[in-house]
C-alpha cells in the first residue's frame, strides 16, 4: 500500500488574509489531511459543512492564487482546493 503524501500546510492562517473569498483554507486542507490519511470521509461530511456554513464553500474558489503568494511552504492552494471541492461537494 503506498502512503498518501499530506498537504504541508502548518495552519499559519496568512493565505487567509489575501483570500477574496474569505475561504478557511487552513481548515479545509486539515479535513483534507485527515480525508488521505484514513482515506474514508466518514464524519468529514458533516466537517465540511460546519466549516463552510458561514463561509464560502472550495467550489467558490476563483483560483486566483493570490493565496499562494503568502504561503510559507509553496502550497499549491488553489490545485488542492480544487480537490477539496471536487471530493467533499460531489460525494458529500
Amino acid at each position: 500500500m503506498s502512503k498518501t503524501i499530506k498537504i504541508d500546510c502548518i495552519s499559519c492562517g496568512r493565505c487567509m488574509g489575501d483570500c477574496p473569498l474569505e475561504l478557511r483554507i487552513p481548515d479545509l486542507i486539515s479535513l483534507y489531511n485527515d480525508y488521505l490519511a484514513d482515506n474514508t470521509l466518514t464524519n468529514l461530511g458533516d466537517r465540511y459543512r460546519q466549516l463552510t456554513g458561514d463561509t464560502g464553500k472550495a467550489g467558490e474558489c476563483a483560483g486566483c492564487r493570490v493565496c499562494e503568494g503568502s504561503c510559507r511552504n509553496n502550497v499549491s492552494i488553489a490545485d488542492t482546493i480544487e480537490k477539496i471541492a471536487a471530493l467533499f461537494e460531489e460525494k458529500v
